[in-house]
């Protein structure tokens, strides 16, 4: 048991209806798709080159989404064996290669970290289409296929060679759901329709979907006198909207962090005035934190929209800034500059677990931040499957990519998510070895921004002299006009997006009873961040 008095796991009361599946069938809304130029790779019909599939058993894939003109490079310098190798394949499906320009922060890093043992040097290598104007779109799922038969015929190191290039992989935000005329969809999940064992009621609202409700106490109360240092949560999420429990300097935005990031997506409403899918999640996600510790300081890095996904390139990038800043803060005697809780509520499935050619780009740069004692907490995602969502599954467990705990790195804690009675799963929870533990998820209460105000109407809404305005609830109505027993700003929702900033104030909070946050090293950073993972989550240091 933690000291919050909620358990870290808890026990699913005998199944009625749907019970977690090994696979789904992934689904993604047609202008997200459009949007992000991203595929939905079908088991069914995917192509898998022989050559290719040599030495896969069974030499098959799954679904994931990816985005269609894009690769992941550790290598892309034009004189390396990888890249001459992806020219070529390119070549073969009409299309040229192009090394997109790495961020000049993030580049100098590598540079000036030779022997860190964690430059992560990956490139972006965008596939453009060459001058035959009947070529065809890019798919990098083809070429990559094209690119692993190519290796079979190669003297080099192939072992190196196959696991040099990735798809770029599209990472949903994905608390549960929101209604579509045709079913069921969250933003990068599987289609459901309507009547799939009880998982929608988390859609509705009064049964946990998101709407808005009257808040009547007040905001958490931080102590002005704190012997230490105030822990830092990054919040890596749509932003932080304007709202009165964030003033004061309890939020800063940092957009040295998120604003170089890709094709960043605006939160427009579209000419529907519809609240977008993921419309509010930051605030929300920020609203937890700060309810599990109110003295904690939170960095609003916005990273996507209200469409709720975004693409692993941008990640893995933004986990080389925050390890850049890390470093600098050392280097540079600024305490204040340090992150010390990184919260994820979003991922991805890959495509090809067993597979020896799949490489996990993300698991670098996050194990870069946990040897530099950052903690760093995702959630488990929202399928009700057993089937591992990344980065969640990058947890220690023992048939994991990370077997077990390491002394030397904080280890990542995935969430999954309990019902109100905080004894039962929530249906919706993905399920494994791989999740670590489980806090809060359905049907919980937060911050949402206080002007929001969607285009839905109340179902009934009259005049009646000498009594008013009168109707039912407005569904995303979530501002407060007049004065009268409540606050604006409030909502319930859904998912395990919103149990990891639960944990992630709880450690927060662990950090300032451990009183040693002004200690600058990284060794010092190590131990409190295990000492608070241990407390918390119960996960002894080996």
């Amino acid at each position: 048991m933690s000291a919050n008095d909620e358990p870290t796991t808890a026990r699913s009361a005998a199944p009625r209806g749907r019970t977690p599946s090994s696979d789904i069938e992934l689904a993604v809304a047609p202008d997200v798709l459009v949007r992000h130029n991203a595929r939905v790779l079908d088991p069914v019909s995917a192509y898998v080159d022989p050559a290719a599939a040599r030495g896969l058993t069974p030499p098959a894939v799954r679904s994931t989404v990816y985005i269609a003109h894009h690769l992941l490079v550790r290598d892309a310098a034009e004189s390396s064996a990888a890249f001459t190798l992806l020219r070529a394949a390119a070549g073969q499906s009409q299309v040229d290669v192009v090394v997109k320009a790495r961020d000049e922060r993030v580049r100098q890093f590598v540079i000036d970290s030779p022997d860190d043992g964690y430059p992560i040097p990956v490139s972006l290598v965008e596939l453009v289409p060459n001058d035959d104007r009947a070529a065809p779109a890019p798919d990098a799922w083809q070429v990559l296929q094209t690119y692993r038969s190519l290796i079979e015929k190669h003297d080099g190191d192939r072992e190196t060679l196959r696991s040099g290039v990735s798809l770029d992989h599209l990472l949903t935000m994905s608390p549960y759901g929101h209604f579509t005329p045709y079913g069921h969809f969250t933003p990068y999940g599987h289609f459901t329709g309507v009547s799939a064992g009880g998982v929608e009621e988390y859609m509705m609202p009064g049964s946990g979907g998101r709407a808005p409700v009257a808040w009547l106490g007040g905001s958490p109360a931080r102590n002005q006198s704190l012997a230490t240092r105030r822990p830092v949560v990054a919040v890596l999420d749509t932003g932080i909207g304007e709202h009165d429990w964030f003033a004061g300097g309890v939020v800063t935005r940092d957009a040295s962090l998120a604003g170089w990031l890709t094709d960043a997506e605006s939160d427009d409403q579209g000419l529907s005035g519809q609240l977008g899918p993921d419309f509010g999640h930051g605030t929300f996600v920020a609203g937890l934190v700060r309810q599990r510790c109110p003295d904690a300081d939170i960095i609003d890095v916005k990273i996507g929209s209200g469409d709720g996904v975004l693409r692993e390139s941008d990640m893995i990038h933004l986990f080389q800034a925050i390890l850049a800043r890390q470093k600098s803060a050392r280097k540079d005697n600024r305490p204040q500059d340090l992150i010390d809780v990184v919260c994820l509520s979003f991922g991805y499935y890959d495509e090809q677990t067993a597979d020896l050619f799949f490489d996990h780009k993300l698991l670098k740069p996050l194990q870069a931040l946990a040897h530099e004692g950052v903690a760093v907490v995702a959630s488990a995602g929202n399928d009700s499957t057993f089937r591992e969502f990344y980065p969640a599954a990058f947890a220690p467990h023992s048939a994991g990519i990370v077997a077990q705990p390491d002394r030397d790195h904080v280890p990542l804690i995935s969430v999954g998510s309990l019902n109100p009675n905080q004894r039962t799963i929530a249906l919706f929870s993905n399920a494994g070895p791989w999740v670590l533990c489980h806090r809060s998820g359905g049907a919980v209460v937060s911050t949402f921004p206080a002007d929001a105000n969607g285009s839905e109407q109340p179902s009934v809404d009259t005049f009646v002299p000498g009594d008013g305005e009168r109707s039912t609830i407005d569904p995303d109505d979530f501002t407060r006009r007049t004065s009268g027993g409540g606050t604006g700003g409030f909502g319930t929702w859904s998912g395990t997006s919103f149990s990891a900033p639960i944990l992630a104030g709880e450690l927060a909070q662990a950090l300032i009873a451990g009183k040693r946050l002004d200690e600058l090293s990284r060794e010092k950073s190590l131990d409190r961040a295990w000492a608070a993972v241990s407390d918390v989550v119960g996960i002894q240091r080996p």
